[in-house]
């Protein structure tokens, strides 16, 4: 384990695999319609905060930390509105409901894929403002 996340390791390979498990998910989730599910979600968001952790290592901490926040601000965003939301009606916040983003667009008519697209398309833009930030 030491090996993996010393001083001299690059991340560039395994941001790489990750992305393109990612990309192959992509197009099979557009023509297959199925989804990653809560194991599938939980593993990659344990990833890609693991990498940002190592990688504000590697450089300027505010500056990752920002590129990191502006990343995943879409997901962020939902969790914080369910999170108020939930402790505002006074249930617990870890009690599912319907009300998140995708399912807000999923009721104002929009398909499974122009959902996907709109998520995926707001978080590129956040991502690419990020990285042109800095």
């Amino acid at each position: 384990m030491f090996l993996l996340f010393n001083e001299g390791f690059e991340f560039t390979p395994l941001v790489s695999i990750l992305c393109g498990a990612l990309l192959i998910f992509f197009i099979y989730n557009i023509l297959k319609k199925k989804f990653l599910g809560n194991s599938g979600s939980m593993l990659l968001g344990f990833l890609l905060a693991s990498i940002s952790i190592f990688m504000s290592n590697k450089g300027e901490k505010i500056d990752v930390l920002l590129i990191t926040a502006l990343c995943f601000g879409v997901p962020v965003y939902d969790i914080i509105t369910s999170i108020i939301r939930r402790l505002k009606e006074g249930r617990s916040i870890f009690q599912a409901d319907g009300r998140h983003i995708h399912h807000y667009l999923l009721k104002k008519c929009l398909s499974n894929t122009k959902v996907l697209l709109l998520l995926l398309g707001a978080t590129f833009i956040l991502g690419c403002f990020s990285l042109f930030m800095f």
